[in-house]
């Protein structure tokens, strides 16, 4: 409710109001590599996914209207809304890609949970990519651990979900949903939020 009327307040500062919409959009669904779920579990109707993209496109327009120095969050938005819509994601993924090389990501640690999250969602579903999640856990142990009790937090969270992933046979079988990891069964979305 309170994205909502932050993104919809015309008295906002443009980089709070296009940050807003941006999350509004994030927390809005539950985004899975190919499709998007309610709060409810349930498949999000259509109009919930077309409503989600006019927002994040807008946030988009915004940061690129008002020339905001990294735009990674707001391209990583349009990715994950784009993916479940069938849209074509791999420039947008590019310029996330790109955009994140550039950013501190203390600057922006919604984006830097959100974009490792990403990172792994994506070379589980569109290979697997066992190179790119090495990579992503690479940089996590080095970037991510420089960010205090966060990076540190996180670094935890990777250690004890992310690696065991990479060692279980059954990650090849079943890429895109869930893995076994110390008698639990992990979700790829919510690995770092437990």
């Amino acid at each position: 409710m309170l994205l909502t009327l932050i993104s919809g307040s015309p008295d906002v500062d443009p980089e709070i109001k296009a940050r807003a919409l941006a999350l509004r959009v994030l927390e809005r669904c539950q985004w899975k590599w190919d499709e998007a779920f309610d709060l409810d579990d349930m498949p999000a109707s259509n109009q919930v996914k077309q409503d989600c993209l006019r927002e994040a496109r807008e946030a988009m327009q915004l940061a690129k209207r008002h020339g905001f120095s990294n735009t990674a969050l707001f391209e990583n938005t349009l990715v994950t809304v784009k993916r479940p819509l069938g849209l074509p994601t791999k420039d947008d993924w590019n310029d996330v890609c790109a955009q994140a090389k550039s950013l501190e990501l203390r600057d922006d640690l919604y984006f830097a949970v959100n974009f490792a999250t990403s990172r792994v969602d994506r070379a589980l579903n569109a290979g697997p990519d066992y190179v790119e999640i090495q990579a992503v856990l690479n940089d996590i142990a080095e970037r991510y651990a420089a960010l205090g009790e966060f990076g540190k937090l996180v670094v935890e969270n990777v250690n004890r979900h992310w690696k065991p992933l990479l060692e279980q046979s059954n990650l090849k079988d079943t890429p895109q949903e869930t893995a076994q990891s110390d008698g639990e069964v992990c979700s790829i979305q919510t690995l770092l939020t437990d």
